[in-house]
């Protein structure tokens, strides 16, 4: 417990005895009342809600006093992985108990969430809590950064080899035999110091130890140490009794052994017994917890079991596994139930336990990663033949954005359907759920007429006393009615889904309604309640499913418009931890578009463009035509605020190319008006905005008609036309100050600032608020307005301005200021928006007239 570290990792190859090792140390902590919470991993362990659970689980058992804690964050382990760590962080840290969590086996963690988890883990540890990793290999943690600050202790290979005095004392503890100094040492180079090959040798020499036994035994160990393992380990075997020599093999398909789970796989009521035999002769068990109720073999052993049994007993290993499935589903595990009804090839076994968990699985935990796992090891006909497996595994599929093979899988589920008796009531609820996830694919594609139609048809079918149908339903109608720009209907049909899934467990569908009510809020001019809403909803209690993330980032949104760039951040790369964790794909495109646009705002050039790119990724992953649509717009966008305008007007070319959606296409025609304004077309882009302006006043879509009445002063002001121009952002200027907008109003830039300052000259109505707004871009409004008109540049931006006044290129100002083509860029945005100047030629234009640079 050295103050200062965080990390203790045992890192060797299989056989050196890290599970030994830890566990001593950790016998020798319990001592010195720390508490000890070990946690051996295995590949089941990849899932982060299973990981969640048995995470906490371990605290549970390392700890009485607290029990009730641990019991209450255990059942929060389906809010996703990073919020459990950042809980467990919290109450760790409120607690004056220290603690050493022992991740063993961690080799077996292939999964970047939980990579992510861990570092999470590790880089907030409170002072008194250490982690203790055994692997066989070194883990894709942030090592070198803890070995640079010294808060990492290594234990390698060569740490954990016994050396000649080691194995005459390991010899003297396993057998009470004394050895001479030449036998130990004849050992020693025999074994290389490899403690399960000492462990090996002590059980197959028997009762000769003596000198000519261990000359004889060295001679013969050589070659791997799989081989070595594959011939001692028969040996050892062949010297157990008869009915020990079945319990092992019996049991060696076991993960974890439990004396109740070895007596129902074995068949045997003398299970425990044998259990307890095994430990006492030594026979490669290791106990898993400080209470010694669950073991596991030694990895090397469990192989050699497995195939000894496959050899001697062909197919007996299919019974077993079949018969702990049903002892961890009487336990109401269902994880490890179907495991082992898969590793039995009992597919029929499988598909029923999954009929009757699945949609259990699917809205109450969310646990889309497990429900893709089962589906990838069960042969296809056995998940298309059953519509109750079908569906939610579609759904699953349909969130981590494999689209087509989610439609795939609906159309099995159809044709299924179609050999079911069509009037009983588990049909007309199948089809009830089927009509459903078309509705809502149908919506998400934009084809709103038809999802419509398809959630009208699901209200046919559905069955009485079904709220989780009748939100899904609802939540289909929902969207749809968004998307027409219907935002009333929508609001109302939203509100009815979250009454109706508010008092049930169905997590996963609750979330979504949320969140786009939440968006609706927004859309309509109602941004302190659509955080409220957000808020209320995160503080419920309500447990966080990964698709949780989606309010996350509604809150974010909010959040931005108010200026509160620091908690928007906070909540969006929350909600999009959350769905990266869970593989919600269908979702997680939408924070980083956001994301980006707080970094440009805080003149981030990099990250804004990381962001935008991983915004485009995720898209491109979905194929989904709107999200599509939304995020080449916003890259268009980002391209303005760069002043690379050639790509923007590429995009605006191919934009007025492709045929108009069924839904409201907003976001692309505002930004669509911002590229005719930068290329200077300012007629056009004041006709282009018209009827987009006349639509959102119709409807009442108050975020974009703000939008659209800034774009329309900017056209009338670059026409000439002031007196026009500040008519329309005075009713803007109205209506973002009864509404609270911030950013919708500091993002357009120098431009605006333009106008801005001639509303303060004048004396408007509206100058608190207008100072408001420039105060959050930064400009000060104490000076008088001649004074403030044009902000000084800082050192480094005079000298990219006398660069700009020379000719030179982006390149050439980074080659000649020693910075990156992204700095130079963002250095140049920010002069432009200074200056109020629309291109390079009026920034050096401004720039002389200001006396910043000669003429």
């Amino acid at each position: 417990m050295t103050a200062g570290l965080r990390l203790i990792l045992v890192s060797a190859p299989a056989g050196f005895g890290k599970s030994t090792y830890i566990a001593q140390g950790c016998h020798a902590l319990k001592a010195q009342q720390v508490g000890v919470a070990w946690y051996a991993l295995d590949s089941s362990d990849n899932d982060p809600q299973h990981f969640a659970a048995y995470l906490l689980g371990a605290f549970s058992t390392a700890d009485c006093a607290q029990a009730a804690t641990w019991t209450a964050l255990k059942q929060q382990a389906g809010t996703g992985l990073e919020q459990v760590i950042i809980q467990l962080i919290n109450v760790l840290a409120q607690t004056s108990q220290p603690y050493v969590l022992v991740l063993d086996d961690y080799h077996c963690i292939t999964t970047q969430a939980v990579h992510h988890a861990v570092g999470l883990l590790l880089e907030r540890l409170p002072d008194d809590v250490r982690v203790v990793i055994g692997s066989r290999a070194d883990p894709p943690l942030q090592l070198s950064r803890l070995r640079a600050c010294q808060q990492m202790l290594e234990i390698r290979a060569h740490d954990l080899r016994f050396n000649t005095a080691e194995v005459a004392t390991f010899f003297q503890n396993a057998r009470q035999l004394t050895l001479s100094p030449h036998s130990a040492r004849l050992l020693e180079d025999a074994t290389e110091g490899w403690a399960a090959g000492l462990q090996l040798a002590a059980l197959s020499l028997g009762a000769q130890v003596n000198d000519a036994a261990i000359n004889a035994f060295a001679a013969r160990f050589s070659g791997s140490q799989r081989d070595i393992f594959d011939y001692l380990a028969d040996e050892v075997f062949a010297q157990q009794p008869a009915e020990l020599q079945t319990f092992l093999l019996q049991t060696s398909v076991l993960q974890r052994l439990h004396a109740d789970l070895c007596g129902s796989v074995t068949a045997s009521a003398g299970a425990p017994l044998l259990l307890e035999e095994v430990e006492r002769a030594n026979l490669f068990l290791i106990p898993l917890d400080h209470e010694r109720r669950w073991y596991r073999y030694h990895h090397l052993f469990t192989d050699f079991l497995r195939a000894r049994l496959e050899r001697d007993h062909p197919g007996q290993a299919a019974d077993l596994h079949r018969r702990a499935s049903a002892w961890y589903w009487q336990q109401g595990l269902m994880v490890e139930a179907v495991n082992h009804a898969l590793a039995a090839k009992d597919y029929a076994l499988a598909a029923g336990m999954l009929q009757d968990a699945a949609y259990p699985m699917l809205l109450e935990q969310g646990a889309y990663a497990t429900l893709l796992a089962y589906a990838e090891q069960m042969p296809r006909a056995f998940i298309e033949s059953r519509p109750r497996i079908c569906l939610p595994i579609a759904r699953a599929l349909w969130v981590a954005g494999r689209r087509k093979e989610s439609d795939q899988l609906l159309l099995s589920a159809e044709q299924a359907l179609e050999r079911l008796p069509q009037q009983s009531a588990e049909t007309q609820e199948l089809k009830a759920l089927l009509l459903t996830a078309r509705a809502i694919d149908a919506a998400l594609d934009g084809e709103v007429q038809v999802s419509l139609k398809l959630a009208e048809q699901a209200l046919g079918y559905m069955p009485p006393n079904a709220p989780d149908i009748y939100g899904r339903i609802l939540f289909a109608m929902g969207y749809s009615y968004r998307s027409m720009g219907e935002l009333e209907r929508a609001e109302q049909t939203y509100t009815r889904a979250v009454e109706t899934l508010r008092p049930t467990n169905k997590h996963t569908l609750f979330w979504p309604c949320v969140g786009d009510l939440g968006l609706v809020y927004y859309a309509r001019g109602q941004i302190s309640r659509a955080a409220a809403l957000c808020r209320a909803e995160i503080a419920s209690g309500r447990p966080q499913v990964p698709i949780a993330g989606h309010v996350y980032y509604a809150l974010g949104q909010a959040l931005y418009e108010q200026n509160a760039l620091d908690e928007a951040e906070v909540a969006l790369r929350r909600g999009h931890d959350l769905l990266v964790s869970g593989s919600v794909f269908s979702h997680v495109w939408f924070g980083p578009l956001l994301l980006a646009r707080i970094a440009q705002a805080r003149g981030h050039e990099q990250s804004a463009d990381e962001w935008l790119h991983q915004a485009a990724s995720y898209a491109e992953r979905y194929h989904q035509p709107y999200v599509m649509g939304w995020v080449a717009a916003y890259r268009a966008l980002r391209a303005l605020a760069l002043h690379e305008t050639k790509a923007a007007f590429e995009w605006a070319h191919h934009y007025q190319q492709q045929p108009r959606r069924d839904v409201l296409q907003e976001i692309e025609d505002t930004i669509l008006v911002r590229v005719y304004l930068a290329e200077n077309r300012a007629e056009e882009a004041l006709l282009l905005a018209a009827l987009p302006l006349a639509t959102a006043r119709t409807l009442g879509h108050i975020s974009t008609l703000l939008q659209l009445l800034v774009l329309q002063a900017l056209a009338l002001d670059a026409l000439g036309r002031p007196d026009s121009a500040l008519r329309a952002l005075g009713e803007a200027l109205q209506l973002g100050e009864q509404h609270g907008f911030v950013r919708l109003f500091v993002d357009e830039g120098a431009p605006l600032f333009h106008l801005l300052r001639r509303v303060l000259a004048q004396h408007g109505t509206h100058a608190d608020y207008v100072r408001t707004l420039l105060h959050a871009a930064g400009i000060d409004t104490a000076q008088g307005s001649d004074g403030y008109a044009h902000e000084v540049l800082t050192e480094r931006e005079l000298d990219v301005m006398r660069l700009l006044a020379n000719g030179a290129s982006n390149q050439d100002i980074a080659d000649r200021l020693v910075i990156t083509l992204g700095t130079a860029k963002s250095h140049i945005s920010h002069i432009m928006n200074k200056l109020n100047a629309r291109n390079r030629t009026e920034a050096v234009a401004h720039a002389r007239a200001l006396k910043l640079v000669e003429d």
